[in-house]
């Protein structure tokens, strides 16, 4: 996956990256569970935090720490940005969905640790 990018108002570009730990982000600061995500539409203030988390994310794969807090972040997101947020969380979660359907089509299942 080609790393994406997003600029800020203040001429910082921001790694984007939807992975799992952003959703967890997204749940923990919206209080939605997971299944609520995958069946709703989205607000601005949801795409804010998702795109929070996102950037979180991308910048740690970068090496990098965001510093900023949620509301900073939203702050510093232009229109155009907030559009590209979007495309850019549907295009990886598009790219994500592909590469698990490449795979074997067996179930998958945990496998229970007992100690003797």
């Amino acid at each position: 996956m080609k790393s994406d990018y997003i600029e800020l108002m203040d001429g910082r570009s921001v790694r984007m990256l939807f992975n799992m730990n952003a959703v967890e982000i997204f749940t923990d600061l919206s209080g939605m569970e997971l299944i609520d995500f995958a069946n709703t539409k989205v607000n601005i203030s949801q795409l804010r935090k998702l795109g929070y988390g996102c950037a979180i994310e991308g910048e740690l794969a970068d090496g990098r720490e965001l510093k900023l807090s949620e509301m900073e972040f939203g702050r510093l997101v232009s229109i155009p940005a907030m559009v590209q947020i979007k495309e850019i969380i549907e295009r990886q979660m598009g790219e994500a969905e592909k590469k698990s359907a490449q795979g074997t089509r067996r179930p998958w299942y945990l496998k229970s640790q007992t100690r003797k």
